[in-house]
């Protein structure tokens, strides 16, 4: 005969702690963030390079902003009522490589729409350092070309102009909504374009507008990223027109979320990719041990098979409960209730040196009047009501009325014999 290896009690502990293991790797998988942001020298919101965004970023939660980070599915996020914020997406595709283009152009263009978008085009990108992969060792522009690329996403029929100041522009020629002033090395503009409703321009090329795109809706652009950037966010009023844009386009109250997808710092959030990644790993192997240990336990063991006992048992506690087992089987309760009543009315007159002989209702009348005279306090009930109730009991009676009476003739037998308050526990 086979036992278990451990005991029922740790089997029954053992199989939900499994589940429970395997429950938590699923959802760790599916809705758990990584532990710590990610390494990020470009143009992030992860970055402290020159290039990086997440001085402006904080700059935006202190002034009463909500602001997250997304690494997937960005444009969805920012759907309940926020707004989006795309920032210099060029840099993803042309590190990924020319075989990766129309699927990053597909990507960017699947999460327009969603919400009120803010668009910041490139403009440089750079080297990382070897000793310190967060800062640059070097940088430089991107061409002209990619950035009119980023463009056309949103609007391929009408042809874009992007053009880089070679020298500071006169302050008397910036015209716009926010009437600021930017200070920006090599200041990248936009060309004048039909749908492109200028917030700050100088001679017609816009720095920030937004463009009225049929297939997207409402998008504000943002043509020079050093506004934002930590090289250039100190000088002039860069973060005043930033944070004015930004003010603009996201719906007060809301959360802007910015996207980090396109700058190679995109999650995947598959099953098989959290669970053998730290710190999904840790649950998996969790699970894994636990179901193995589950396992082992019920496989059980080999054992000696007991001889089953043949016949009946010697002794009286045997005899007892093959009794009861046939009393039980047969339905003879109010029987052996009435029997009991008898036995302990004799038992009681024994004790109280009563009517040796004469009938259960002499010997009933001379017990009733013996508990009216003694008047015991605490005395929980008397023996009349209990044998009405026994002779109301038919012969075939239910189990739970022979046990209740049963109980009932049981104390008054032991306050009887032992006096009130014998029921109670010491």
């Amino acid at each position: 005969m086979a036992e278990p290896r451990i005991g029922s009690r740790a089997a029954r502990v053992g199989i939900p702690l499994a589940m429970l293991a395997l429950l938590a790797t699923l959802l760790l998988s599916v809705f758990g963030s990584d532990l710590g942001p990610p390494r990020s020298s470009g143009g992030s919101g992860y970055s402290t390079s020159a290039l990086g965004h997440l001085a402006f970023l904080n700059l935006l939660r202190g002034a009463g902003t909500p602001v997250e980070l997304s690494r997937a599915n960005s444009g969805w996020k920012a759907s309940d009522g926020g707004g989006l914020l795309l920032a210099e997406p060029l840099p993803a595709i042309q590190r990924r490589g020319i075989d990766a283009d129309d699927r990053e152009r597909a990507t960017f263009r699947s999460e327009l729409g969603w919400a009120p978008t803010i668009l910041v085009l490139p403009k440089r990108t750079g080297l990382p350092n070897p000793a310190n992969p967060r800062f640059l060792a070097e940088t430089s522009l991107v061409p002209i070309g990619k950035v009119i690329e980023v463009l056309q996403v949103l609007d391929e029929q009408v042809p874009w102009e992007v053009s880089r100041a070679r020298s500071s522009l006169p302050l008397q020629g910036w015209r716009g909504e926010l009437d600021l002033v930017p200070e920006v090395d090599a200041l990248q503009l936009i060309g004048p374009h039909d749908r492109l409703r200028p917030l700050l321009a100088h001679d017609g090329k816009v720095l920030v507008g937004v463009l009225d795109s049929r297939e997207h809706g409402p998008i504000t652009l943002l043509s020079d990223p050093d506004l934002i950037a930590h090289h250039g966010i100190g000088d002039g009023e860069n973060l005043a027109i930033a944070l004015a844009a930004v003010q603009r386009t996201l719906p007060l109250g809301s959360t802007l979320t910015v996207d980090e997808e396109f700058h190679g710092l995109g999650a995947d959030t598959g099953f098989w990719y959290r669970a053998l990644r730290f710190p999904g790993v840790l649950i998996a192997i969790q699970c894994a041990l636990v179901t193995l240990l589950v396992v082992w336990a019920s496989l059980g063991r080999e054992r000696p098979r007991a001889p089953e006992p043949v016949g009946l048992e010697a002794g009286s506690i045997r005899l007892v409960e093959s009794t009861a087992e046939l009393l039980r089987f047969g339905r003879h309760g109010g029987a052996a209730l009435q029997k009991y009543l008898r036995l302990s009315v004799e038992s009681a007159c024994a004790d109280l040196h009563g009517p040796p002989h004469g009938t259960l209702e002499e010997r009933l009348r001379w017990l009733d009047e013996n508990e009216r005279e003694s008047a015991r306090p605490g005395r929980v009930e008397r023996i009349l009501p209990i044998a009405e109730a026994v002779g109301r009991v038919p012969a075939r009676a239910s189990e739970d009325q022979v046990r209740e009476l049963a109980q009932r003739l049981d104390l008054w037998r032991r306050e009887m014999k032992n006096g009130a308050r014998a029921h109670e526990p010491r």
